[in-house]
């Protein structure tokens, strides 16, 4: 074999090894999402989910409110987290990328939760700055941009 034929098989078989780990990075990373693990679920009033990443408001609230009660956007084998936002008429979950830094959407679906009371504070569906009356988490509360992280049920704030 000469050492023209010798460097031309060299290559094809590194293009194969380059191709065979391209592959399982696709299929590692595919896997990766469809086994997420959750940051949880939140609530925002204000949140819509019309874009393909975490934009406006949306990304705001993630950025802001829930980035306070996460510690990392990726779990201890460093897969990325997703989390899902809910603004009463429609939960939408984002996945976190590593890389960019992006929220991206990964579903969306209809749904009238409004959270579970486990944290937050916040305005009830009062008409005043900083909320008032009786609420099912959301209103204009101090809260972030009119947003509560974790709760609803019914909350009475002070009248």
């Amino acid at each position: 074999m000469s050492m023209e034929e010798t460097s031309a098989a060299t290559v094809r078989t590194l293009k194969k090894k380059r191709g065979r780990l391209l592959i399982a990075g696709t299929v590692a990373a595919a896997a990766g999402l469809a086994i997420a693990a959750s940051a949880g679920k939140y609530y925002c009033a204000e949140c819509t989910f019309d874009q393909g990443t975490a934009f406006g408001e949306t990304e705001n609230f993630i950025r802001s409110d829930v980035n306070q009660h996460i510690n990392s956007w990726v779990d201890s084998k460093g897969n990325p987290l997703d989390v899902t936002i809910c603004n009463g008429s429609e939960c939408a979950t984002y996945l976190y990328t590593k890389l960019t830094s992006v929220f991206l959407l990964k579903k969306k679906e209809k749904s009238s939760w409004r959270g579970d009371n486990e944290i937050g504070s916040g305005g009830g569906a009062g008409d005043s700055p900083g909320g008032g009356g009786t609420g099912s988490g959301g209103g204009s509360g101090p809260i972030g941009s009119g947003c509560q992280i974790k709760c609803t049920g019914i909350i009475t704030v002070g009248a």
